[in-house]
């Protein structure tokens, strides 16, 4: 793979995980505001953004791009071209690790709420079916003394 080649690929690249990391970023505010809806679509969003991604990957990989960051083939320029852009992609890797750990555990605390509230709504329709049921047998009333 040519360095040319390579470089518009990872710049590429780049752009599609500076996406990704608004989405995220959108992800987050999304779980703050406790919007399901909202975070459905941006998961939605993000699908097809790390499909993209992958794809591009493959494309990398097969016109064999590690032969040439192993080789280090092609003009010296090119080369520092390429590894800038390849140090931007890991910096955006890094945020966006960052904001997806925050979101997983926004998601497990949101997880918990819910389960607590669900549990307290079990309790009271317990209650109230108890309520509900009525008698199995009319109630007696002994008088003891005599």
């Amino acid at each position: 793979m040519s360095p040319a080649k390579l470089r518009h690929c990872l710049e590429e690249k780049q752009v599609l995980l500076s996406e990704y990391l608004d989405l995220t970023e959108s992800l987050r505010a999304r779980l703050d505001c406790h919007d399901v809806w909202g975070f459905a679509s941006v998961l939605a969003e993000r699908d097809v953004l790390i499909q993209k991604i992958g794809r591009l990957n493959e494309e990398i990989e097969r016109t064999g791009a590690q032969t040439f960051m192993e080789e280090k083939q092609g003009l010296p320029e090119s080369e520092e071209g390429v590894r800038s852009v390849s140090s931007r992609i890991e910096e955006l890797l890094k945020q966006t690790r960052i904001i997806d750990q925050q979101c997983e555990d926004r998601l497990a605390a949101w997880r918990d709420e819910v389960k607590g509230e669900l549990q307290q709504t079990r309790n009271g329709s317990k209650t109230v079916r108890h309520y509900r049921r009525g008698y199995l047998f009319q109630p007696r009333f002994l008088d003891v003394r005599e």
